[in-house]
């Protein structure tokens, strides 16, 4: 498949940062016309284009569905059933929040891969704001529920006296104001921006301080939200796998819940931030990352390793949500939604009755316990 392109301004064409064309364009030559004015004539080859697309499309699509369900069931149980009792409970309904405004706008920003952007200036400066609010917070909130599990598994005795929901309140506002305060270049920035007779959604900064805006934007994600969540989640979790590892009961288990928590985060998130880290060298004309062939690396590593980050706002509920089965001895069937729902059933509906004069005693659990598995801390 082919496609033969003819512009005007080559120039707009090698600074566009738009991930359709970005990707499939890289060394093009030119040359002045008579006029003073640029001529293009591009021949490129799209099949893989056309395929990472595709699978883009697939991946939003797929991450949206999954999202959406098991983040609306979290709300559902907790805000129904478990009425924000605990901190745990405040964050968990703040992560679910978090994810479900970052895959709400997923479909939007699959359309906009394909064809282009029809929802209008409005409708695209607050999504974009709104995708990169639930992105951020999304990390922040997975990182306070680490270091909340800390606290409480660590030290049990302070955390005992000074675990309140007024502080889990106050950690969450702090959350949403960092986060909204770090997206605010794209409520500003992004607009409708016009190529090749087709409109997309992109930031589109001030000529003179593009380059600055942009290598904020790699550094602060890099810095703010994946090397400081990261070493703090490292930290805490080494902490409580050392606590887990001296007491006797399940302590094997416990500690490779919070290894996998690790493994999980790290491998969502580091491969899309080690490349942004990458994009940022080229961005500052470092030789070794400005040629073309190193640059089209770049472009194609970007693309899938943005999409396999995305995948963790579906992965958040599964962790302290849906029950494993064949991997018991990671996951405690006591804090899935399933048990959860069939413990409402059994109440509702019970099938056996006790024999009179029985002294049994309803060893039931609570339906959801205080505490939560892996990223949260366990």
């Amino acid at each position: 498949m082919h496609v033969k392109v003819d512009i005007k301004d080559p120039l707009l064409l090698l600074r566009s940062t738009i991930p359709q064309i970005k990707i499939v364009i890289h060394c093009i030559p030119f040359s002045n016309s008579v006029m003073g004015s640029f001529s293009i004539n591009l021949t490129v080859t799209l099949t893989k284009t056309v395929v990472l697309f595709t699978l883009t499309v697939t991946l939003y699509s797929l991450i949206f569905i999954l999202s959406v369900v098991g983040n609306s069931l979290v709300l559902w149980i907790m805000l129904r059933y478990e009425k924000l009792k605990t901190i745990t409970d405040i964050f968990i309904v703040n992560l679910a929040i978090s994810d479900l405004l970052f895959a709400a706008s997923l479909p939007f920003w699959a359309k906009d891969r394909v064809s282009g952007w029809v929802f209008g200036n409005v409708m695209c400066k607050l999504l974009s704001g709104v995708f990169f609010v639930g992105y951020y917070n999304g990390i922040m909130f997975l990182t306070l529920m680490t270091a909340d599990r800390y606290f409480a598994v660590v030290h049990a005795v302070y955390a005992a006296r000074s675990r309140k929901t007024c502080y889990a309140v106050t950690a969450s506002l702090v959350v949403w104001a960092i986060s909204l305060s770090a997206s605010v270049p794209e409520f500003i920035y992004s607009t409708e921006i016009t190529w090749v007779q087709t409109k997309f959604c992109e930031a589109n900064y001030p000529e003179d301080s593009e380059h600055i805006w942009l290598l904020f934007g790699y550094y602060q994600q890099i810095i703010l939200f994946f090397l400081i969540p990261l070493v703090v989640i490292v930290y805490c979790c080494y902490k409580i796998m050392n606590t887990v590892l001296r007491c006797k009961a399940r302590k094997k288990y416990k500690a490779v819940k919070v290894i996998l928590c690790i493994v999980i985060f790290f491998l969502c998130w580091a491969p899309y931030n080690m490349v942004i880290f990458l994009v940022s060298l080229k961005q500052l004309d470092v030789s070794l990352f400005t040629t073309c062939e190193t640059s089209k690396h770049i472009d194609y590593a970007y693309f899938i390793s943005r999409n396999v980050a995305y995948f963790h706002c579906c992965l958040n509920p599964v962790f302290y949500a849906f029950p494993v089965r064949d991997l018991g001895f990671l996951f405690d069937p006591q804090l899935s939604f399933l048990s959860h729902i069939c413990a409402i059933t059994r109440s509702a509906f019970p099938t056996t009755a006790t024999p009179p004069g029985s002294d049994t005693v309803s060893h039931r659990r609570p339906l959801i316990p205080s505490y939560t598995p892996c990223i949260p801390g366990f």
